[in-house]
This record gives C-alpha cells, sequence and structure tokens, in this order.
C-alpha cells in the first residue's frame, strides 16, 4: 500500500467521522428545540462505549502520525507537533478509561481535545491563506503551510488531525452527558445531591455494557473496508486517467 492510499483511507474515515459528528450535534440541537429525540438516540447507541470510540480515534491519529512522519518522510512543522502535544496523551488516558471502566475521565480528555482542535483549525486555514505570520514561519525548518498531500479538495494534514479531535470531543461531550444521567438515575430518591459520584457505577451495569474497546475495534474496522474500498475505486480511477 503506497502513501495515497494511506492518505485516502485515513481522509474517508475523517469524512465518515464528520457525518457522525454533525448527526450527532444536530439532533442534540433538534432535541433541544423538542423536535424528535435523534440526539438521545445516539448517546444511547454509544452508551459505555464512549471511550473506547475515543481511544480507537486517538489511536488511529497517532498511528497516521507517525506514519507520515516515518514512513512517508512528511516532516512535521510546529503546529504539527502541538497537535501531537494534544492528541498523544489522550491514548493513555483514553486507556486508563477503558480498563477502569470509568467515564470520568471524559472531561480532561474534552479539555484536550478542544485545545488540540483550535490549533488544528488555525493550522488548516494557514494552508488556504499562507500569506500570514505565524509562529514558525521564520524559526521552523518546515514552514506550517505546507501542504504535504491533499485529497477530494479538502484533506489535509490537519484538517485529518481537526476531524479527530472533533470526534473525540463529540464523544466526551456524550460520554460526559451519559455519566451525568447515569449518576441521576443512580439515586435512591432522584435527587442529584445524593446520586452516586461520577465515575462510580454499578457493577451489575457495568457487566451489561458492550465492551467499549471491542465495539471501537469493530467500527473502525468496518469504516477501514469501506474507506478502503473506495479508496482502491478512486486509486484506479486515477491510474485510468494517467
Amino acid at each position: 500500500m503506497d502513501d495515497a492510499a494511506v492518505e485516502q483511507i485515513l481522509s474517508l474515515l475523517a469524512f465518515a467521522g464528520l457525518v457522525a459528528v454533525a448527526a450527532t450535534w444536530l439532533g442534540a440541537l433538534a432535541e433541544r428545540l423538542e423536535v424528535g429525540r435523534l440526539g438521545s438516540a445516539i448517546a444511547g447507541l454509544v452508551d459505555g462505549a464512549e471511550i473506547g470510540l475515543a481511544w480507537v480515534v486517538a489511536a488511529t491519529a497517532v498511528g497516521g502520525s507517525l506514519y507520515f512522519s516515518e514512513v512517508a518522510g512528511y516532516l512535521p512543522c510546529v503546529l504539527c507537533w502541538f497537535q501531537r502535544i494534544a492528541m498523544y496523551p489522550m491514548v493513555i488516558l483514553l486507556a486508563v478509561g477503558i480498563v477502569r471502566r470509568e467515564r470520568v475521565i471524559a472531561p480532561y480528555a474534552l479539555f484536550l481535545a478542544a485545545a488540540g482542535l483550535v490549533v488544528a483549525i488555525y493550522h488548516y486555514q494557514l494552508e488556504w491563506f499562507p500569506d500570514q505570520s505565524s509562529i514558525c514561519s521564520t524559526t521552523a525548518s518546515v514552514p506550517c503551510h505546507v501542504v504535504w498531500f491533499k485529497h477530494f479538495g479538502v484533506s489535509t494534514i490537519p484538517f485529518l488531525a481537526g476531524s479527530g479531535f472533533l470526534m473525540i470531543g463529540t464523544l466526551m461531550a456524550i460520554a460526559w452527558r451519559n455519566e451525568r444521567r447515569a449518576a441521576l438515575a443512580w439515586s435512591d430518591d432522584g435527587d442529584p445531591a445524593a446520586a452516586a459520584p461520577v465515575g462510580t457505577e454499578p457493577a451489575e451495569r457495568d457487566a451489561d455494557r458492550p465492551s467499549g474497546l471491542l465495539v471501537g475495534a469493530v467500527a473502525v474496522v468496518a469504516l477501514a473496508l469501506v474507506g478502503g474500498g473506495l479508496a482502491f475505486v478512486a486509486l484506479g480511477d486515477d491510474e485510468e486517467a494517467a
């Protein structure tokens, strides 16, 4: 598999994730307006698997970034390193949440995802509008506006990173929401003050939940198969055009 195939597969995975993110937030907005229950339906669908899904996204992002720098030879710029600083620790943080079966780490992962997303957005617009000052324009060997690849007209490295941060942030927001609602449900009298502390869950409820890592692995394998097939078709079309 060449670099272009990897880039296209990751791009298609990012597009699929962004569709899911858009559906989640639009559903939540519609629910706030008392139109349908899509937001709750999506939150319920991933209940108990949010941390595992987020770990799969973070691990894929880390693997992709290492592939680009160590295999494809795309040297990371200063802003790339800032995004790595936000993304890499989440692999460990989310893994702890999976092992301990706790969603108490959701706010911390959400903060890292938000910080990384801000940097990724700035980096992405810098690629489109390079004629502006930047912290790495003169001090770094690799300018931040360098575009190593662009697929489907929009997908570049900061686009992929931003998509990953957005997916993780959405999953952590869902986890935080589900945890707070679960804490209220476990309260004996429904009083929020008497609710169980965030992060504590009955063992019998945990036993009924699907493994977050298993659900996440199945999801990413399915998306990879779809993305791989579409990338194969796209590469075939490019070869015929050439």
